[in-house]
């Protein structure tokens, strides 16, 4: 509505103001037939559901509807058979799964299991998230599909736990994924033990009731990414302009159908006529390719002199691809708390540098820490949350090894693990110390005649030695990665 309006105050569209007529998606078909038969619409804002986009794409691309969707999210949509009718600002499934295994990659170490809901949905989420991680360079030790007709999942739980996985990716939605969830908690394998992210549809905040009612602490430590409903870059036109226009109504994906209303009249106004065969035509040539502007009264302006133009809105860049989806999207990392509750969140490291931003949408609090310290403080920024999330007891110190002092010695040197990149390791009163370019000094301690470990940080550095007994070289072993080194004059 508050699109149409800005669209008439501009002109409207070919020297004609649009006209707007509201159905309810939850008649289904009758919505539908009442849009196509009664109203005689040109263009269709909606569906905001993946399963109406695919029950009714056929019936409204039949009838020469152009359709934008600023909420139907599935990867199937990419797949239909729509000859460019159909497009969607919110981003896809497919892009959510990629940005899921960019997180996976961040905190879940190197080898992964996908356990997936054995349904569309499921197998083409789970199918884009191994295919990102391994493109990562992360291993995919099992994709096991699980039953959601309420069968027990041990048999599917066990699959995916047998090759050992460092971190399990759940995908499906709480009534389908929670025994998956139960089952992981009852065999000793929950997120405090194993990492475990999952998909938006899991993101809910009476998830834990679904696993175990008496245990809101069972999702403790679950992880994952949604689509931003309201991303950042929209944040300034909800405050000052949607929200005047409109302040009791909801923000989620508001921004994405007022770009949805502003890319459809532009194409129109692009290609001469509100035919909505030759409209589509246009659709992709809206928002890549030409002049940036972020507004229906800039871009018509451009126009009318000739230029090209790339729609911008208000929900970010959009830049279509030749299939109609959104190459770019804004997600949200979110994290479940002790208490069952989503926190929205990020973290940040440089060497010796921690930084957190946590938020809980429900009660309004949010937290920022900029550290020195050269470990994690999650466990802090949680905590400063709800002070009912506890705090990581602080690491055992590790057992130190008595050492030869001559061997000692041997170890002191410079290892190059990259150009410019060196560690310096040096004895001082009977102890050894490691430094990285860059970084302080810390004490390593020997926890055997070749391995020692750092107290500040979760890291092992292992000596190698030749036949002759020489050291010839070291791998620092930090965050599931070996970064081998040579030791150099």
């Amino acid at each position: 509505e508050l699109a149409v309006q800005d669209i008439n105050a501009a002109g409207g569209v070919l020297r004609t103001p649009v006209e707007m007529v509201s159905v309810d998606e939850a008649q289904g078909a009758v919505a539908v037939e009442q849009l196509i038969a009664t109203h005689l619409v040109d263009v269709v804002i909606g569906p905001a559901s993946s399963s109406s986009a695919l029950l009714y794409l056929d019936r409204l691309i039949g009838a020469d509807v152009a359709v934008c969707s600023p909420a139907a999210t599935s990867i199937a949509l990419a797949e239909f058979p729509d000859d460019g009718a159909f497009v969607r600002t919110a981003p896809s499934d497919a892009l959510q799964a990629r940005a899921l295994a960019e997180l996976i990659g961040d905190e879940g170490g190197t080898t992964v299991a996908i356990l997936s809901s054995d349904d569309p949905y499921g197998r083409a989420y789970a199918r884009e998230l191994q295919t990102t991680l391994e493109a990562d360079g992360l291993t995919v030790t099992a994709s096991v599909p699980h039953a959601i007709d309420g069968r027990d999942q041990t048999d599917a739980v066990q699959a995916a736990l047998d090759a050992r996985p460092e971190a399990m990716a759940v995908i499906g939605f709480p009534e389908t994924a929670a025994p998956i969830l139960a089952t992981l908690a009852d065999v000793g394998r929950g997120p405090r033990i194993l990492d475990t992210f999952v998909s938006d549809g899991l993101r809910s905040a009476g998830l834990y009731e679904r696993i175990d009612p008496s245990k809101p602490n069972i999702t403790l430590g679950i992880r994952g990414v949604s689509a931003a409903a309201t991303p950042l870059n929209a944040e300034e036109w909800i405050a000052d302009t949607f929200r005047v226009y409109a302040p009791s109504v909801s923000t989620a994906f508001a921004a994405h159908a007022y770009d949805c209303t502003i890319a459809l009249a532009l194409a129109t106004q692009i290609a001469g006529t509100d035919d909505a065969a030759r409209l589509t035509g246009e659709l992709l040539n809206v928002t890549r390719g030409g002049v940036p502007c972020a507004s229906f009264a800039d871009c018509k302006t451009l126009l009318e002199a000739g230029r090209n133009i790339d729609y911008d809105g208000v929900s970010g860049v959009i830049d279509l691809d030749d299939n109609g989806d959104p190459t770019v999207g804004a997600f949200e990392a979110f994290h479940f708390d002790a208490n069952g509750t989503d926190i929205i969140w990020h973290n940040g490291e440089t060497a010796g540098y921690h930084a957190f931003i946590g938020f809980d949408p429900a009660r309004h609090v949010g937290v920022v820490i900029l550290s020195n310290s050269a470990t994690s403080i999650d466990d802090l920024g949680f905590h400063l949350i709800d002070a009912r999330n506890a705090l990581r007891p602080p690491p055992a110190p590790p057992q130190e090894v008595a050492q030869d002092t001559t061997m000692l010695q041997r170890y002191c040197g410079t290892y190059e693990f990259a150009p410019g990149a060196r560690m310096s390791v040096t004895r001082s009163v009977g102890k050894l110390y490691a430094q990285i370019t860059g970084q302080p000094r810390y004490r390593i301690f020997a926890t055997s005649d070749s391995t020692y470990s750092w107290t500040v940080v979760p890291a092992q550095l292992t000596f190698h030695r030749d036949a002759a007994g020489s050291v010839t070289g070291a791998v620092l072993q930090q965050g599931g990665r070996d970064m081998p080194m040579t030791r150099v004059p």
